[in-house]
C-alpha cells in the first residue's frame, strides 16, 4: 500500500466521522427541545439524557476501536510487503548456495575421489588470497567475505593455538554479498549476504565428545537421522549420533554411510546511505546499474538452510573388485551384502552358492542401498579358467521392500546374462586398456596446446601448489582424465599379447582440443 492511497483511506475515514457527528448533534439537540418544550407530554416517561449519551459513547468508542484496528491493518499490510521484497531477494542465495555445494561434493575435478575433509573443502571453496584472485566458487556479481568470531576470548585471530587445525580458525571465508534490486525500479538498493557453514569442533580422543560448544563459524547441528530410523526407537542407534564422527574428517557415521550438515544463512540489508566509504565496490558499479538509498521502511529478514548430504562408505560393500570379479567356489558358499564389480562379474556354482540380503526384514540395516550389486560391465554366469556348457546358477535374494521378505532368484545362463559371448571373450583386457590410456596421455602431451580448464588445467595447479612437479601432475590427471572416457577392451577385441593400438600412434588416438579433448570414438564408445 503507497503513502498517498493510505493518507487518502485515513482522511476518508475521519470525514465520515464528523459527518456521523454532525447528524447526531443536530438530533440529539431537536430531541431535547421537544422534551423541554413538551414537559407535560413526558412527564409520565423516564429522563432520556443518559441513555442517549450512553449509545454515543459506545458508538465513540466502537468508532475509535475501528479506528485504531484500520491503522494496525494498515501497518501489518506495510510489514507483509516488506517481508515479502526481503524473502524473494533472499530466497535466491539459497540456490546459489545450494548449487555451490553441490558442485563441491559431486563435480568439482580437485576434489580427491573419496570423502573429503573438513579442511579440503574450506580451502577448495575459499578464494586464493596469494595470487589475490577470487576462486570459481565466487559468481560474477558476487564479493567473497571474511566472517570472524573470537572462539578462545583473547581476541580475532587468522589461526587458534594450534596453526595446523581448522577448528582453531577464527574466520571463514566460505561467505559471500551481491546487490539486489527489491523494488525493481532498475537501481540497486540492498545486498544479500550469505554463507555457509560446515565445520565441527574438535573431539576428545578417548571419550569422542566435543571439546566446546559449537560456534557462529561451524554447522549448528550434526546431520539429522535418517527418517527411516526416526519411527523404529531400536535404530537411534544405528543411525549415527555426535559421537560418531569419523576421524578428522568432520563426516558422521550414520549407519552403513556417512552424512554431513551444510548450514547457509542469507540476510538481505537494505542500503541506507550510498556515500558510505568502501560499502560499494568497484566491481559493484561494474555491473551496470546504479545503486539508491533502500525506500521503504528499513529491516531485514534472515533465513537458514540445512542441507545433509550422504557418501557411500567403502566399508558399506561386502566385496570391492577393480577388473573382472569372477567367483566360482567348489564348496558351498554364502555372502551377505553389497557387491561392487568395476567391471565383469562372472558367477557359477559348484555346491550351494547364495547371495543375501544384507540383514533379515527387522534389521536397521535392512534397505535395498545395503545389499545392491552394482556392476560396471556384463553379468555373466560362467567362468574363465574353462568353457562350461551348462554351468549351474547362482541364487540371489531380491529386495522386495522393507516390510516384505524378499524373493529368490538365479543368475543363469541365458536370459538373466547381460551379453551372449564367452566368458572369455567378454572379459577385459587390462594390458589392452592400460596400452591405449599410455598413448593417449603421451599424445596430449606432445600435441595438445589447450587443457579441459577445470578438469585438467586447476587440477594440475592444484598438485602442484601442494609440492608435486608438474610434469608428474600432469601426466596422473590426464591418465584420470582419459580413464573416465575410455571403455574396456574385452579379449574378443584384443586378444592376449595383440597390439590395442592396431596402428593407431599418436595425435591418431585422440580428438579434438580444450574442452572437447577426448579419446577417438572406437576407443570410447561400445562396438556392439
Amino acid at each position: 500500500m503507497s503513502k498517498n492511497k493510505f493518507i487518502k483511506n485515513v482522511s476518508y475515514i475521519f470525514r465520515n466521522i464528523r459527518s456521523w457527528y454532525r447528524v447526531m448533534k443536530r438530533k440529539l439537540r431537536r430531541s431535547l427541545w421537544n422534551v423541554i418544550n413538551n414537559r407535560s407530554r413526558y412527564s409520565g416517561a423516564g429522563f432520556v439524557l443518559p441513555t442517549v449519551t450512553m449509545v454515543l459513547l459506545v458508538v465513540v468508542l466502537l468508532s475509535i476501536a475501528i479506528l485504531l484496528r484500520s491503522f494496525d491493518r494498515a501497518e501489518m499490510a506495510r510489514n507483509v510487503k516488506v517481508n515479502q521484497q526481503v524473502l524473494s531477494a533472499a530466497a535466491p542465495a539459497l540456490e546459489r548456495a545450494s548449487a555451490k555445494i553441490d558442485y563441491l561434493l559431486n563435480a568439482d575435478p580437485s576434489l580427491p575421489k573419496g570423502t573429503p575433509t573438513d579442511d579440503l573443502l574450506s580451502r577448495t571453496m575459499s578464494p586464493d588470497e596469494d595470487l589475490n584472485t577470487e576462486d570459481r566458487y565466487t559468481f560474477g556479481d558476487e564479493t567473497s567475505l571474511k566472517v570472524k568470531f573470537d572462539i578462545d576470548g583473547d581476541g580475532f585471530e587468522v589461526s587458534g593455538e594450534d596453526d595446523s587445525l581448522l577448528e582453531d580458525d577464527e574466520q571463514i571465508t566460505t561467505a559471500w554479498r551481491y546487490p539486489v534490486d527489491t523494488d525493481n525500479n532498475g537501481n540497486y538498493d540492498s545486498y544479500t549476504l550469505y554463507g555457509i557453514f560446515f565445520r565441527s569442533p574438535t573431539r576428545d580422543t578417548e571419550s569422542g565428545e566435543f571439546n566446546r560448544e559449537r560456534t557462529p563459524l561451524e554447522a549448528r547441528t550434526p546431520p539429522q537421522s535418517p527418517f527411516d530410523s526416526l519411527g523404529n526407537p531400536g535404530c537411534e542407534g544405528a543411525s549415527g549420533t555426535s559421537f560418531s564422527l569419523v576421524g578428522n574428517s568432520g563426516w558422521f557415521k550414520s549407519g552403513s554411510n556417512l552424512r554431513k550438515s551444510f548450514f547457509v544463512y542469507t540476510a538481505t540489508v537494505p542500503i541506507t546511505d550510498t556515500t558510505q566509504a568502501g560499502l560499494i565496490s568497484a566491481k559493484d558499479q561494474s555491473l551496470g546499474k546504479d545503486f539508491e538509498n533502500y525506500s521503504g521502511t528499513t529491516g531485514f529478514s534472515a533465513l537458514e538452510y540445512q542441507q545433509d548430504y550422504e557418501r557411500k562408505s567403502v566399508a558399506n560393500n561386502a566385496v570391492v573388485y577393480e577388473s573382472d570379479l569372477e567367483a566360482a567356489p567348489g564348496f558351498e558358499f554364502n555372502i551377505n551384502g553389497r557387491i561392487l564389480a568395476s567391471s565383469n562379474l562372472m558367477l557359477m556354482r559348484f555346491k550351494e552358492f547364495n547371495i543375501y540380503q544384507v540383514s533379515g526384514r527387522s534389521s536397521c540395516f535392512y534397505e535395498a542401498e545395503n545389499s545392491k550389486i552394482l556392476v560396471g560391465g556384463q553379468l555373466i554366469n560362467g567362468r574363465t579358467r574353462r568353457f562350461d556348457n551348462n554351468p549351474k546358477p547362482v541364487t540371489v535374494h531380491l529386495f522386495q521392500g522393507k516390510d516384505n521378505d524378499p524373493i529368490e532368484a538365479e543368475i543363469k545362463d541365458g536370459d538373466t546374462e547381460s551379453v551372449s559371448d564367452s566368458p572369455l571373450d567378454a572379459a577385459y583386457n587390462e594390458q589392452a586398456y592400460r596400452q591405449r590410456i599410455a598413448e593417449m596421455v603421451n599424445a596430449a602431451i606432445e600435441t595438445v596446446a589447450n587443457y579441459p580448464q577445470k578438469e585438467v588445467t586447476d587440477v594440475v595447479d592444484e598438485l602442484v601448489d601442494n609440492g608435486t612437479s608438474e610434469e608428474i601432475a600432469r601426466q596422473q590427471v590426464l591418465e584420470a582424465y582419459f580413464k573416465e572416457r575410455t571403455r574396456k577392451v574385452p579379449f574378443k577385441e584384443v586378444a592376449l599379447g595383440a597390439d590395442a593400438l592396431d596402428g593407431k600412434t599418436g595425435a591418431a588416438t585422440i580428438n579434438g582440443d580444450g574442452e572437447s579433448l577426448r579419446p577417438i570414438d572406437e576407443w570410447m564408445f561400445p562396438t556392439g
